[in-house]
């Protein structure tokens, strides 16, 4: 009983915990899944000497870290699109320096401006 609640229940929860916070730390699924995959591995050979069922539920652990991350990345998406912040004053003059560089490009498109306008509203 100890063991099923352990894989069904606290097991699957944890890695739901670790993937979010791995996900909003490397900002990367794909990386996010591997890491957690790997740790799955390690610990099904080393406590369960490699059985195949033990196999089987770190591929399940992995595939629950992904969809968990994807989950995450599009959510962090929605939001920073939504309330983005846009700096720009709506006035006619375009001395708001669009142009310059910044140190984060837009999630979308992978531009360098300021204010990213690959969306098409102006907020």
């Amino acid at each position: 009983m100890n063991t099923l609640l352990l894989l069904f229940f606290v097991l699957p929860l944890s890695v739901i915990i670790f993937s979010i916070a791995l996900e909003k730390i490397l900002n990367n699924p794909i990386l996010v899944s591997a890491i957690i995959f790997a740790i799955s591995l390690i610990v099904a050979f080393a406590i369960f000497a490699g059985s195949s069922t033990a196999i089987i539920v770190a591929i399940i652990y992995g595939l629950l870290a992904l969809a968990t991350a994807l989950i995450t990345s599009l959510v962090d998406r929605f939001f920073d699109n939504r309330c983005g912040n846009n700096n720009d004053n709506d006035d006619d003059n375009d001395n708001d320096d669009d142009d310059l560089p910044n140190t984060r490009a837009c999630r979308i498109c992978r531009c360098q401006k300021r204010i990213c306008r690959c969306l098409g509203n102006n907020r």
